[in-house]
């Protein structure tokens, strides 16, 4: 069990969010930091597994962790590289999304209706 000092140690497990944490490491909490990093690392490993099956050109990140910038992105790009099957390695982009949260579900679904929409056959 670790025993670093934080700031966060204070907040129940089920009140914290990705902002608290973000503000916490970037005042320096270790925690925080390792939390991002430990993050980053499974993020990473998982969406180089997600490459290997769709071999996308880029893979948008976004709601509130994306929200925490490098403090993210730095560490689940480094894993997603170490962990890619080589013929991939430095092709696919991590990107931030450029929506704004609130509208980032409604859009989601009115894609998933237009694809859906778009290849049914049309009727006259």
């Amino acid at each position: 069990m670790r025993r670093d000092e934080s700031e966060l140690r204070s907040i129940p497990f089920d009140q914290l969010t990705a902002k608290m944490i973000t503000e916490a490491a970037r005042r320096g909490d270790r925690i925080a930091k390792e939390a991002f990093e430990t993050t980053g690392r499974i993020l990473g490993m998982k969406l180089a597994d997600a490459v290997a099956h769709t071999n996308p050109e880029a893979i948008v990140l976004f709601g509130g962790l994306a929200n925490a910038g490098d403090l993210i992105f730095e560490p689940t790009h480094r894993y997603m590289e170490k962990f890619m099957l080589n013929i991939f390695r430095n092709k696919v982009k991590l990107l931030p999304s450029g929506l704004t949260e609130g509208n980032t579900a409604v859009l989601g679904a009115a894609a998933l209706i237009w694809n859906e929409l778009s290849s049914k056959p049309h009727s006259s």
